[in-house]
């Protein structure tokens, strides 16, 4: 039974919360090309990722009352969690626009500038013990929305308000805005490496060539999951983990990282080459795709919210090198909280 559902999951998420994700995102990328300063790359770049750093940022600073005003005010929680995640995604795409537009005008989209920040990508990502962060995404990452706690995002070194105002904002401000533009540095150079190298004369051979090795990729990274934890658990055993539990990590990362990005590159290639290359159409796919995330509950994973820390768990149920990837238990437990809560309310009444 618990093998049928996490094959569930893993195909809920593959098959259908990736692509959705995806087309949120191309339909939004794609407006923010139509609306802001189109014919000024470097100026649009600068005025979008200025904007959306500055409100993930804030919104990450800011998790602490959005928290308290949670708990005063239960009967409002999913409306201003709603809007606070439409905000929180739109800056977020916002942010990556920005950045990945001002690394293409000012480094070049050649083969030179690819590698380069491919290897800047990974090597400032592993310094800061934040390579997994580049991985956190569908179909790799499912993120309900009903989860508890939901306001609070995780920082790098894990500072709270009380250890100081100082120290927690510059912990906020490391999380969102440096690995956060070290993430977007990555993607842009594997990406962009990925033009050049998959048949780059034929954009839709290139497509399916990108979701094949993308798509194996994935099913290989979830039929090794329990190998490769059963190996990393035996490291922490024999106290082994300073080099091979790190070179294990970094390779299932790097791994995670081409499967994620390959299968991202692929599905919206794809819908360019089907869906029309005009503002209306990247308005109907954005509100569409948004919307059938919200009834699916998990519009959570449009943004990467939170930062994950290499080698610690993303939660206790899951350990590290695992696939936080938990959709029908979620939800199953979502609705035995509201009925739980639907009972409570008629007992009072």
């Amino acid at each position: 039974m618990v093998e049928l559902r996490a094959f569930l999951d893993r195909c809920v998420c593959l098959f259908v919360v990736a692509p959705l994700v995806v087309a949120y995102w191309r339909g939004l990328w794609n407006l923010l090309d139509d609306l802001v300063l189109p014919d000024q790359p470097a100026l649009s770049g600068w005025a979008t990722a200025c904007a959306g750093w500055s409100v993930a940022f804030a919104l990450t600073a800011l998790q602490e009352p959005f928290a308290l005003l949670a708990r005063r005010y239960p009967k409002s929680v999913r409306v201003v969690f709603r809007l606070h995640q439409f905000i929180y995604g739109v800056a977020s795409i916002s942010a990556w626009r920005g950045t990945w537009f001002l690394e293409d005008v000012y480094t070049g989209k050649g083969p030179w500038s690819a590698l380069g920040t491919l290897l800047v990508g990974i090597g400032a990502l592993l310094l800061c013990r934040g390579l997994r962060n580049a991985a956190q995404a569908p179909p790799l990452m499912l993120v309900i929305d009903e989860a508890p706690d939901c306001f609070k995002a995780e920082t790098r070194f894990r500072r709270k308000p009380e250890d100081g105002v100082g120290t927690y904002l510059m912990d906020c401000l490391f999380s969102t805005v440096v690995i956060g533009s070290l993430v977007v540095t990555l993607w842009r150079g594997l990406w962009t490496l990925l033009d050049r190298l998959q048949i780059p004369d034929s954009p839709l051979t290139s497509a399916t060539t990108s979701l094949s090795s993308g798509f194996v990729t994935t099913v290989g990274l979830f039929l090794a999951e329990g190998s490769v934890r059963q190996i990393h658990a035996h490291a922490h055993k024999t106290g082994n983990t300073q080099f091979w539990g790190l070179l294990l990590e970094g390779m299932w990362n790097l791994c995670a990282i081409y499967s994620v990005v390959a299968i991202w590159r692929a599905l919206w290639m794809l819908a360019d080459q089907v869906v029309p290359m005009t503002a209306s159409w990247d308005l109907v796919s954005t509100l569409a795709s948004g919307w059938a995330l919200s009834l699916l509950c998990c519009s959570t994973s449009i943004p990467n919210w939170g930062t994950v820390v290499d080698g610690v768990a993303p939660t206790s149920e899951f350990p590290p090198l695992s696939l936080d990837i938990s959709y029908f238990t979620a939800m199953a437990e979502v609705c035995l909280s509201f009925d739980h809560k639907s009972q409570t309310n008629e007992d009072r009444s």
